[in-house]
């Protein structure tokens, strides 16, 4: 950390000595002049301003009154060697004053101002355009046009109008001495000049940048109405991967340009609002989705409120985001959040949103078979029975519906309660008999959910000053009973400019709260894996009614039928509260030291506080005498930069010289206590239904733990322009960090990008070709590691309250920084008159140095150790397509297209050492996702099918397993793409998007549930239902047909090879097993083959209907629109939705379908209304 400091302090010093030198010679500039020849060149100036540097170099001294000093207005001028009559005729012809000349003194005045009025017209059809904004240029005054296309406004007569609309030519006029002015406007479809905000917020034209970047406008993040942005940005950018969490807060992964990293978990893209990096953590909450009771938290996109948004930039690659540093290594998502503006008039916008959501996607349960055991009874009972034994069970093989009556949960009977048993002792009424029938399980369970969010928003300004505050509140009930959360944003911004200098500032709050959330994952404890092992002869209504014995209310649980726990007893016992705080933001100053030459100090914070609840009441599935836990965490995030920006005119070539400092500072605590749980008593609650933890019955466990890093930096850019045809970017960027070792923990990375308008450099004429800009880029970018893995801790113990024990990862004090080395090439591409604009980057990167954990000899006294060691490349191709079919005032038609592929490689590992990294293991170690040399990254490793010559082996009518580790499939798909449509007719407009994805491979645990139990409608076949004959059948997988037999059994013949002894050889198998043990061979859990699908799906994203309302008097306009999003899926993917997973302790894994909540579709009500 000294190291740190000292190199800080030296170049604060060398900041200081380039200011001054800096300086100096802008002093020079402005003194090395002509007395009779003045040489100007001002940007946004005002009046005032350009009238002061005249009357130094020329001499003159200027007259004027107050309406000089109170023009708000900016002109730009760029004169050499001119004279100061040149100057001031331009001047007056685009501000409008007159002047005199005389005795070396300039009298300035400003005539009366004439009303003036007019009409703009579309010029193809004539029709007028409503919404037409008007200024008087060079200001921020203006109007504009009303439903008729007319305007009128206060001008001088020397000003120039200027018209512009969107999707049209921006047109200007001079007033002169008319009072009416008509305009005709031309349409166009594309804006070259348009302004993004790249790396650190510096605004660039998007014809300048190098490299490719994508930007998503407010509208295009608001239109499908989801409170969710992550969710909203899904197919809109080619190259990014979306992997969300089926929990009911909307968590997210969020992937650019493939994994680059062999630990997943480093591979997400940075988030940065408003310039300022923050963070987009899940938290873990230390449990698995295998056998865990995961709880999806929130994350910090999930916290945003879509309506405070902008618009959204995404910079893909090193070069874009690069100078954000080690943090940026995966790419950026910059979300720019709406501020006041000056001299804005009072506005007040409300809106109200109003939803429903609804399963989207029925998993595909048969209901011909009712609850019983393998061996295929002709009867029920629950419990004993007159009939016969006990047969409930929570598997499906039992009988056919066939109008029977059996001895039921609801069959008339007495009930003794037996505390040794924790059951009870029935006995039936004989006869009692009732119904054997089927019911929709899933849809009887999931309910309607219902969002509701209702916003305010006021923004205002002046001359200089401006203000933006907004206030929305969001309530949702999820689509199971008793769970649901809350959200409430205060966005607040202002600014304020005093002479050359600005402040601003942006303050973010959020409180997100839940009585309840649902937890998720393939265990017991979870209220919707109870519901996959339902039977559909159970009655929801059963369970919902019965959640205690009676005498035992919160002591046991009425269990009903052969689960494990009630699922309605779960959601009202088994409780995950959130209660978090969270405030981020920025303060800004700007200040104007000399003409094009200026310094930004920008502080960002981002901190939230975090307390997180578990209640388990007594009874629950694993824990007999419950459970209580809370979690506290606290983050703070601190982020300066400091930077100056000059720019120079050298005749044909403008240069912009950006230099910086940046400070990064993070803090994390947690705070872990929990009173235990077990079956046996010795943990647990003392007390039941007192949650707490001084209610535990041993000692709480109770585990701290504390993270620090810190971040030091400078940084540079220079940028050349060349007759806006060429631009050059060099970046360069030197870190310094806490968490890796002194003489490695300083890092240097470059970058440069090149972009060349071809049409203009060549000068083409060629009538289709409208626009034609090559792009090529290439940039190196470092990354660091977490904190605390270079020397040895003791680890904090999870079971002892204060203890301590040995790591298991041996630390590295020689640790070095990743690199990522890529090249990008691309070219935009527009044609006809700018209606169809194409775009294409390729793309190629390789991160080295891995810092990776890797098996050592046990006898070490590790069981991992910390290295640098392999390689992965990624390469790919990004396609964008635009078209404007139609475009007039009246009608309008765009089209956006995207496509991508990537391809992840694992160059090399530890040669010699190590030829297999396992990036990934779920079920158990059961499902194993490798890296290998050479290999694509990604593939999935099991058991799969004992197969001779590609077809499974089978044996006595069972499918064989073989032991080996075989090669499933990859996780990653091998493409993506998305289409939007947004049709326009007059104040209405309907707009739609799909998404699709292409291949890629999951491990389904709902599949191997499905198809285990027999509650998937395939497993019917084998089974009696299906067959056409009164007589035995079997069911023929070959052949796809039932084939009749002579000794009345039931059973399925399997499609492939079992071993003929008299052949000596491989035959077609011909013999039958009985349905549940065929399958039970065929989709067992450790069957890893069979439940290894593909995630190819079509989506339906969003749809929306929207009608523009009119502005009258006092009413400024709104919107009234109906929206749907994630409205249908096309997939063969067994469960859900291939894109939804369930989090691994805070990390969201692809490969595997845990036993996640359905997914949704959500239909509802958009109004705005602006006054």
């Amino acid at each position: 950390m000294r190291a740190i400091l000292t190199t800080y302090s030296r170049f604060i010093k060398r900041i200081k000595n380039l200011f001054v030198v800096i300086l100096l010679l802008v002093g020079f500039s402005g003194y090395a002049q002509n007395s009779e020849q003045i040489t100007l060149e001002v940007k946004n100036a005002s009046l005032e301003r350009i009238f002061n540097q005249l009357e130094r170099q020329s001499g003159y001294q200027f007259g004027y009154g107050d309406v000089v000093i109170s023009d708000q207005r900016k002109f730009s001028l760029d004169y050499t060697d001119a004279t100061l009559k040149d100057i001031l005729d331009e001047l007056s012809r685009q501000s409008g004053f007159e002047y005199r000349l005389s005795n070396r003194k300039v009298s300035v005045k400003f005539p009366e101002k004439r009303k003036v009025t007019g009409k703009v017209t579309e010029a193809e059809t004539g029709e007028p355009l409503v919404g037409v904004t008007v200024l008087i240029k060079g200001s921020t005054q203006g109007t504009i046009t009303d439903l008729d296309g007319n305007y009128n406004l206060m001008t001088f007569p020397k000003t120039t109008l200027q018209f512009s609309f969107v999707g049209f030519e921006t047109e200007e006029t001079e007033v002169g001495n008319r009072s009416a002015i008509n305009v005709t406007l031309r349409s166009s479809s594309v804006n070259l000049e348009e302004i993004v905000v790249t790396a650190i917020g510096i605004e660039r034209e998007t014809r300048a940048l190098g490299y490719s970047i994508t930007k998503v406008d407010s509208d295009d993040v608001s239109r499908s109405g989801n409170p969710n942005l992550a969710t909203a940005l899904a197919g809109k950018v080619p190259g990014l991967q979306l992997t969300r969490s089926s929990g009911a807060m909307g968590s997210s992964r969020i992937v650019l340009r493939g994994e680059s990293s062999l630990d997943l978990d480093n591979n997400r893209a940075l988030i940065v609002i408003d310039g300022v990096p923050v963070t987009n953590d899940q938290n873990g909450d230390g449990e698995q989705s295998y056998l865990g009771a995961v709880v999806d938290y929130g994350d910090g996109l999930s916290a945003l409120n879509p309506d405070d948004i902008e618009n959204v930039t995404v910079l893909k690659g090193p070069t874009a985001a690069g100078l954000y540093g080690s943090q940026a290594a995966n790419g950026v998502i910059m979300i720019t959040t709406k501020s006041g503006q000056f001299d804005q008039k009072l506005r007040v916008t409300l809106r109200s949103t109003t939803s429903f959501q609804q399963v989207n996607r029925w998993l595909p349960r048969q209901k011909m078979f009712g609850s019983g055991n393998r061996s295929e009874r002709d009867y029920y009972s629950f419990r004993d029975s007159p009939d016969g034994g006990n047969t409930k069970n929570s598997h499906s093989w039992g009988p056919k519906y066939m109008g029977q009556n059996f001895y039921q949960y609801n069959s008339p009977h007495t009930a003794v309660y037996d505390p040794d048993r924790r059951n009870e002792i029935w006995e039936y009424e004989v006869g009692g008999q009732t119904p054997w029938q089927p019911y929709d399980i899933e849809r009887d369970f999931y309910e309607t959910g219902f969002t509701q969010v209702t916003g305010v928003s006021v923004d205002a300004g002046n001359s200089s000053a401006y203000f933006r505050g907004s206030l929305d509140y969001l309530t949702n009930e999820y689509i199971m009973a008793n769970t649901g959360y809350e959200r409430l944003n205060l966005s607040i911004s202002s600014g304020v400019k005093v002479g050359k200098s600005q402040f601003s500032t942006k303050i973010n709050y959020v409180n997100q709260t839940s009585d309840n959330l649902p937890a998720e994952g393939y265990d017991r404890q979870n209220a919707h894996y109870q519901v996959f092992w339902l039977n559909s002869n159970d009655n929801l209504a059963w369970f919902r009614d019965n959640l205690w014995f009676d005498g035992q209310e919160n002591i046991q649980q009425d269990r009903v039928t052969g689960l494990s726990a009630n699922p309605y007893w779960i959601l009202q016992n088994s409780i995950n509260t959130l209660d978090k705080d969270r405030v981020f933001g920025k303060l800004q100053f700007d200040h104007e030291i000399a003409e094009d030459f200026k310094i930004t100090a920008r502080s960002g914070i981002d901190f939230y506080t975090e307390l997180r609840t578990r209640e388990r009441a007594w009874s629950e599935p694993r824990n007999r005498f419950g459970k209580y836990n809370e979690q506290s965490l606290k983050t703070l995030l601190l982020n300066t930069d400091i930077f100056l920006s000059k720019k120079w005119k050298l005749n044909t070539l403008e240069l912009t010289g950006t230099a910086g400092f940046n400070h990064f500072y993070k803090d994390g605590n947690d705070m872990f206590a929990d009173t235990g749980g077990s079956n046996n008593g010795d943990r647990g609650l003392r007390i039941p239904g007192v949650f707490n933890i001084a209610n535990s019955i041993d000692d709480p466990i109770v585990r701290p733990g504390r993270n620090q890093e810190e971040n030091y930096a400078t940084y540079g850019v220079v940028s050349a322009n060349y007759r806006d045809m060429i631009y050059l970017d060099i970046t360069g960027r030197n870190e310094w960090t806490s968490t890796l070792p002194k003489g490695n923990n300083s890092y240097f990375y470059p970058s440069a990008a090149l972009a060349v308008d071809v049409t203009e450099a060549l000068k083409l004429d060629f009538r289709p070709l409208s626009y034609l800009k090559l792009r090529a880029s290439a940039a190196q970018v470092g990354s660091d590691t977490r904190p605390y893995r270079l020397d040895r801790y003791y680890a904090v113990s999870n079971s002892v309250t204060g203890g301590y024990s040995n790591p298991s990862t041996l630390p590295n004090p020689a640790l070095k920084p990743e690199t990522t080395n890529s090249v990008e090439l691309g070219l935009d591409l527009h044609l006809f008159d700018h209606r169809l604009n194409f775009d294409a980057t390729f793309y190629r990167s390789v991160t080295k140095d891995q810092i990776l954990t890797l098996p050592v000899d046990s006898g070490s006294g590790y069981l991992n150790a910390l290295m640098n060691a392999g390689s992965v490349s990624n390469r790919g191709i990004e396609l964008q397509l635009g078209a404007k079919p139609f475009n007039s005032s009246s009608f309008g038609w765009d089209i956006t297209a995207n496509w991508s592929a990537n391809r992840g490689k694992v160059e090399e590992l530890v040669p010699g050492v190590i030829d297999t990294y396992i990036i990934g293991r779920y079920v158990g170690s059961r499902v194993l996702i490798k890296a290998e040399p050479g290999e694509q990254l990604g593939r999935i490793y099991g058991k799969g099918y004992d197969k001779h010559e590609g077809q499974i082996i089978f044996k006595d009518g069972l499918a064989q397993r073989d032991n080996d580790e075989d090669y499933l499939g990859n996780v990653f798909p091998d493409w993506r793409a998305g289409i939007i449509n947004s049709i326009r007719y007059k104040n209405f407009r309907l707009s739609f998007q799909f998404d699709y994805q292409h291949g890629g491979n999951a491990y389904s645990i709902t599949h191997f549930l499905m198809n285990y139990t027999g509650k998937s409608d395939k497993t019917v076949l084998g089974r009696e239902s299906g067959a056409p004959f009164e007589s035995g059948a079997e069911y023929d997988m070959a052949a796809q047909q039932w084939i009749q037999n002579a000794d009345g059994r039931f059973g399925v013949i399997g499609d492939g090879l079992m071993w003929d002894e008299d052949a000596g050889g491989y035959v077609k198998n011909t013999v039958s097993a009985g349905a549940p043990y065929y399958y039970n061979s065929m989709y067992e859990r450790d069957q890893i083959e069979g439940n290894v699908h593909e995630t190819t799906f079509l989506k339906l994203r969003d749809l929306r209907l929207e009608y523009q309302i009119p502005a009258l008097w006092m009413f400024k306009g709104g919107t009234f629109a109906v929206f749907g999003n994630e409205l249908f899926i096309w997939t063969d993917f067994p469960s859900y939705d291939p894109e939804l997973a369930v989090a691994n302790n805070g990390s969201l894994t692809p490969g595997l379908e845990a036993v996640g909540s359905p997914s949704t579709r959500t239909f509802g009500v958009d109004i705005k209304l602006t006054f």
